[in-house]
Formats: C-alpha cells, structure tokens, sequence
C-alpha cells in the first residue's frame, strides 16, 4: 500500500509543479481518464486490503477463542473445555453442587445466628494463614485461588461461630492447645512442621541392579537416566523423583534406617547402594527444608476457632442438630439442571 501511495505523491508533484503544456482536446481527455483510472485502482487496492485485514483479523479472532476453549491437545486433537466439564461433572458433579448447598445453607444459618465473620476479620485470618512455610506454594499446586482459600476460612469461622456460641475460653486453655499443637511427637501437629526432604531415588530388590545402577552413575550419565532404566519404583518414570515428605509422617517411617538415613543428608549428597528392608536403595537429595514452629501469636486466632469448634461439638451439637435440621427443610433449594434433582431429596 505505501508503494502505491509514494506514486500517487510523485503524480500529483509532477503534475502541480510545473505548468502543463496546452494540448489538443482528445490528447487531454485520454491523459485525465488515464489520470483517474490509476486513482481509482488505488482505491481498490486499499479497499481490498482492508478486507484482506478484517477478514485475517477475523479468523486470528476465531482461532483466538477456540485456544481459549481449548484445554489440552493430543497430536492436534483438541481436548475442548465442554468436554472437560462434561467429564467433571459425570465424575464428580453430585459431590460438588452438594457441598455448594451444604456450605451455602451453613453460611446462611451462621449469618441467621449473627455469627457471620466479617470481609475484616476474613482478612485478618487470611493474613495469618499465609505466614506459614510454603503455603503459598501449596496453594498454587493444588488449584486454589486467594478467593477460594479465603472462602474456605470463612466457612471455618462460621462453623466455629455457630458450634462455639456461648463457650468462653481462657488464655491457658488456648495456650495448651497450642502446645499440644506444635509437639514434634504428635503427628497430627498444625502448628510443627517437621523436616521435609525432597529426593530422587532407585529402588530394586536386586543389590546386583542395584550395583550396576552405580557404575552408571559413576561413569556420568544422569540419575533420571539411570533412574528410568534400573529402578523397580513406580518413581522411575519420573527419573527417580518422588514427592516431598515430611519426617515421621509416611510410610518412609516404619522402614528400620531409612529416615535417619535420608534426613543425615544435605542437598546434593548421594546415598548408597544401601539396603533397607528388602530392597536396595540408592538416593540423591534434591532438597532438604529444616522443621517450622509456628510463634503463638501468628496462629492464635486460628487456635481458638479450632478450639472452639472442638468443644463446641461435645457441648452444643446436640442442641443445635434440631435447629439446623428445621433450616435446612425450610430453605428455598432450587436445583435447575434435571440430572441433579435427586439432591433436593437430602439438602446438606
């Protein structure tokens, strides 16, 4: 397009520069037709490259919004976002509209009974919670934005509200559930966090395998690589690599060594041949991250919210089943989607 705009430039120099000459009549005529014949070819070259681009813009919009619907591919067969909500809801659509009712009818008794959190003291909670070690990259790995983490705080202190009213609690009742809490001997401790390791490992029942895997690694190729072709755990396919675990916490535990073993290591060192239990293990330390104790006053609230939930079971849950029984009949459920009505049958 610009070319063609640089010659019409030159034309209409050319042709008020200088004065043209007088010529006969016919000789005018053909040089003014020929004059407006290339105008108007200019036009239509114009014309025709805006629809050229309109046109382009079009399907770029089009292929635009079948990537966005688009969730994965397989060699080009596209996997589309209905299928894939299709699929979820087969597999798991009556839990879920389930819990959306359940939750929705707690949150509404909780603001019935004036104990609804308010946006503030979400916040605060919310503030708080994310102080602990790696949460933040916990929630990223298992899908949950801020919105649905803080929606599930709120639900938290709404049961707390509703199940603790009336229940008063000291400071050295708090303050001993907080300890109990961070006891490195209790494996069920929120606020203790204990060594977690992260590793890649070969694992096989042969110490033969086992030996030659050795030879592998010391002659230079990689530990995935090693990994993949020697090794009888499930990992191998991963390289080696299995998921992060917390001391005394999984089944690693209750095979005789083997955590002392891995949690002597610093990132890194490799480890082995060595035989624990029946197999022959050898494993390299991708990370090691030290154990966590929460400061009381960073979990404090959340402290009581769970105390008081705790006591509150034991004290008013009997009184309250009636109550919240009677709610939940009265409410105005509506289910619009035919293949949920069933539902309706058991509201919560």
């Amino acid at each position: 397009m610009s070319h063609h705009a640089d010659n019409f430039d030159t034309f209409e120099f050319v042709t008020t520069s200088r004065p043209t000459p007088m010529l006969p009549r016919d000789q005018a005529r053909t040089e003014y037709v020929a004059g407006g014949r290339g105008t108007r070819y200019l036009w239509l070259i114009i014309f025709a490259a805006l629809g050229i681009g309109f046109v382009l813009g079009r399907v770029l919009q089009i292929r635009r919004y079948h990537a966005l619907d688009a969730v994965a591919s397989v060699n080009g067969t596209i996997i589309s976002k209905d299928q894939f909500l299709e699929r979820l809801q087969t597999i798991a659509g009556d839990g879920v509209l389930r819990s959306f009712i359940s939750e929705e009818l707690g949150a509404q008794f909780a603001w019935r009974k004036g104990v609804r959190p308010t946006d503030a003291e979400v916040e605060v909670r919310y503030a708080e919670a994310m102080k602990h070690p790696d949460i933040s990259e916990k929630l990223i790995a298992e899908h949950i934005s801020p919105e649905a983490f803080k929606r599930s705080l709120r639900l938290e202190m709404d049961e707390a509200g509703v199940l603790g009213r009336d229940i008063t609690l000291s400071d050295t009742e708090v303050h001993n559930a907080y300890l109990k809490d961070i006891d490195p001997n209790n494996p069920r401790a929120r606020y203790f966090i204990p060594e977690i390791a992260q590793l890649a490992v070969i694992v096989t029942a042969k110490e033969a395998v086992a030996r030659l895997a050795e030879q592998e690694l010391a002659s230079g190729v990689p530990f995935a690589t090693v990994a993949q072709q020697y090794s009888e755990d499930a990992s191998a396919s991963d390289g080696g690599r299995i998921p992060e675990f917390a001391r005394g916490r999984t089944a690693m535990s209750r095979i005789p060594g083997l955590e002392t073993a891995i949690f002597g290591m610093k990132p890194h060192d490799t480890l082995g041949p060595r035989q624990f239990g029946r197999r022959w293990w050898i494993i390299r330390c991708l990370d090691m991250k030290p154990s966590y104790t929460a400061p009381f006053e960073s979990v404090k609230d959340e402290c009581v919210t769970d105390l008081k939930m705790e006591k509150g079971r034991a004290i008013n849950h009997s009184s309250l089943k009636s109550e919240i029984d009677k709610f939940d009949r009265d409410a105005a459920v509506q289910i619009f989607w035919p293949q949920y009505l069933p539902l309706l049958k058991g509201k919560r």
